[in-house]
């Protein structure tokens, strides 16, 4: 299925979000996406909702790449 990521910034943080249907998807990130990439799973704790899942990060000043990973 197509997994929709949602970005959403707020103040000095970022609200990463995906439908909770897609639950058991892992959000990870890259700090750029030169091959290979090295993904790695995001420190910070999953949310839940009645809706979605989302994890709220820090916004960096450099680069961050993100993806949902099953």
């Amino acid at each position: 299925p197509i997994v929709r990521l949602a970005i959403e910034r707020s103040g000095s943080n970022m609200k990463l979000s995906w439908p909770i249907e897609l639950s058991a998807y892992q959000l990870q990130s890259a700090t750029n996406l030169i091959t290979p990439v090295a993904w790695a799973s995001v420190p910070q704790t999953r949310q839940t909702n009645s809706t979605q899942v989302f994890v709220v990060v820090p916004a960096t000043a450099g680069a961050q790449f993100f993806r949902l990973q099953k």
